[in-house]
């Protein structure tokens, strides 16, 4: 049997934590009161959000990838330009 730590030796001796030459960041930023979550907090509702977000972000992608597959079979030979009253962004600078 191989014995790892002999009886007659001193403990092992701990590194330290922190770096004396480096800056702490501010003292409240990483609390553990500031990082984790409340008692109240129902960690279930996170799953059902974060699905959401990757299926937005899939969606956006899925879309600018088959966009021209798609227009393809429906018969869209040649790009169409959007007319500027299209553009929200035309309709709030309207100067009226």
């Amino acid at each position: 049997m191989i014995q790892y730590f002999k009886p007659n030796m001193p403990p092992p001796v701990e590194a330290p934590r922190h770096n004396p030459h480096v800056p702490k960041l501010a003292p409240g930023f990483f609390a553990k009161e500031r990082i984790i979550a409340p008692a109240e907090f129902n960690r279930w509702l996170v799953p059902p959000a974060a699905l959401a977000i990757h299926l937005c972000i899939g969606m956006a992608y899925g879309f600018s990838v088959f966009w021209l597959p798609l227009s393809q079979a429906i018969g869209v030979n040649e790009a169409v330009a959007a007319p500027a009253s299209a553009s929200w962004i035309a309709r709030k600078t309207v100067i009226r």
